[in-house]
């Protein structure tokens, strides 16, 4: 069986890559962060959260060791929704998110994973603090993993139109085509 894991689970984009992924069979590792919830995200949890093949963790920085229960274990698919995390503009959200991909590849084998980045256009990004930081982080990861990023094409799309654009199959990602064109490194 497959195993995925995605980042910003509880988010919007997020969690629509869970549902999808779910809804193919894989096993899902949803991560997310503790101080970015809110009490929708919990009611809308509830639709998916009890799926024998779903596992929820919520980071904070006092767990983000618990990365290391990855170790041995083979992950296909590594999501990461880099649109939630720009909509919502906290360096602090993304400072962890950065700290816990780097600590997911170097305490794992990553030959055989797919990194899937979720992108904004470069409108949405631009003047994003965090921006060179990710970018950063990518070209790390390059050396140790398989990296596609998608990029939305249409910078005039709402949040919802990004959203949508995910309700096509995961991680068939080549059916986002729509609303997002492939970048493969």
């Amino acid at each position: 069986m497959k195993k995925a894991i995605v980042f910003a689970a509880r988010q919007p984009i997020g969690f629509k890559a869970c549902v999808q992924l779910l809804d193919q069979g894989l096993l899902v590792d949803a991560l997310d962060h503790e101080m970015w919830q809110t009490e929708r995200h919990v009611e809308q949890w509830m639709l998916i959260g009890r799926n024998a093949n779903l596992t929820l963790t919520l980071y904070n920085d006092e767990n983000e060791g618990e990365m290391e229960r990855f170790d041995s274990i083979p992950i296909n698919y590594v999501i990461i929704p880099l649109i939630d995390y720009y909509e919502k503009g906290d360096d602090r959200l993304q400072i962890q998110l950065i700290r816990l991909v780097e600590m997911f590849y170097q305490t794992n084998r990553c030959d055989d994973t797919l990194f899937i980045f979720l992108q904004p256009t470069a409108m949405d990004r631009s003047g994003q603090a965090m921006y060179e930081k990710i970018e950063m982080m990518k070209e790390q990861l390059k050396q140790h993993a398989n990296i596609i990023e998608y990029f939305i094409t249409n910078h005039t799309l709402n949040y919802e139109k990004k959203i949508e654009a995910l309700q096509t199959s995961l991680p068939e990602v080549d059916q986002f085509e729509q609303y997002f064109f492939g970048k493969s490194r």
